[in-house]
């Protein structure tokens, strides 16, 4: 789910997704159930299962992930929301479900193909609730995950543009909502990330808005929001690394890493993201032990 910023301008133009150390399946299995397990204590929920008695297609999806079969469990939820189109619950779960694997799928078009799943579940989702802040969350990061995998000039840009009206959307009314300014780091890192020439090209497909916010300064100020609203988020200062090691700025990026380290796990799967970032400290010279400042 580490993505280094390159989009690129020509004949193949996408926001491109760069594994970099995440490459091995193992690692991204756990990155990416994860992501899932923990998606509720990004908004407004507070643990995976539902208050009162938990759905049975809730508690199918919850099994498969927690025994390794992330496709599993989405066809599970999928096969219930077939029937029970407006269970929120459901719908939500299926979005933070198929934006993991449109993370660690082996192909293009299987990432792209998760990235569809993941941005028709996200529409729905806003149809059923569309002012809920975890609604307008997970839509726009299962938009954004869309942009990630489209190619051209006019679809990624597009879809670029419809993700930050959804954070802006989002953040207007919850400033401090960790999964909101989480993708909109992402977006600013991916801008930021341009060549001079292809930003002010791109300002023609992305609008000024969105080229002139996105700087590294913008993508370090959410993604620091991000890990604040929810410090207990591995994968949060993982990204925030991300966006120092870009930056050429190795202390910085080592401070974070070596902060996520010390943060407690919540999951077993925890694990995977400790040792992204110990792996990723080790090549940049650094000691886990010190703490974000």
């Amino acid at each position: 789910m580490s993505q280094q910023p390159s989009l690129r301008l020509g004949a193949r133009w996408r926001f491109r997704p760069c594994h970099g150390g995440l490459a091995r399946r193992a690692p991204l299995l756990a990155c990416a159930a994860a992501l899932v397990l923990w998606a509720p204590t990004l908004g407004a929920q507070t643990s995976w299962e539902p208050a009162g008695a938990a759905s049975p297609a809730w508690a199918r999806a919850d099994s498969l992930l927690q025994a390794g079969d992330p496709e599993g469990a989405f066809a599970a939820l999928a096969a219930h929301l077939v029937t029970e189109p407006d269970d929120f619950e459901a719908r939500w779960r299926a979005v933070g479900i198929a934006v993991a694997l449109s993370v660690l799928g082996d192909t293009h078009v299987a990432r792209r193909g998760w990235a569809l799943e993941a941005d028709a579940h996200g529409r729905e989702l806003l149809r059923v609730r569309p002012n809920d802040p975890e609604a307008l969350a997970w839509a726009a990061a299962a938009r954004g995950r869309h942009a990630l995998n489209e190619e051209g000039l006019r679809d990624p840009a597009r879809l670029a543009k419809e993700t930050w009206a959804l954070t802006e959307s989002l953040l207007s009314v919850r400033p401090d909502h960790p999964l909101g300014n989480h993708v909109r780091g992402k977006l600013c890192q991916q801008v930021a990330g341009l060549p001079r020439a292809a930003r002010l090209f791109g300002r023609v497909f992305l609008g000024g808005t969105l080229v002139g916010q996105g700087t590294w300064e913008r993508a370090e100020e959410h993604h620091l929001r991000a890990v604040r609203g929810d410090p207990g988020m591995v994968y949060f200062y993982l990204d925030l690394g991300e966006t120092y090691v870009a930056q050429g700025a190795a202390e910085a990026a080592s401070r974070v890493y070596r902060a996520g380290l010390a943060v407690p796990a919540r999951h077993p799967l925890d694990e995977g993201f400790k040792r992204l970032m110990s792996q990723r400290l080790s090549a940049l010279g650094g000691q886990p032990g010190a703490s974000l400042r």
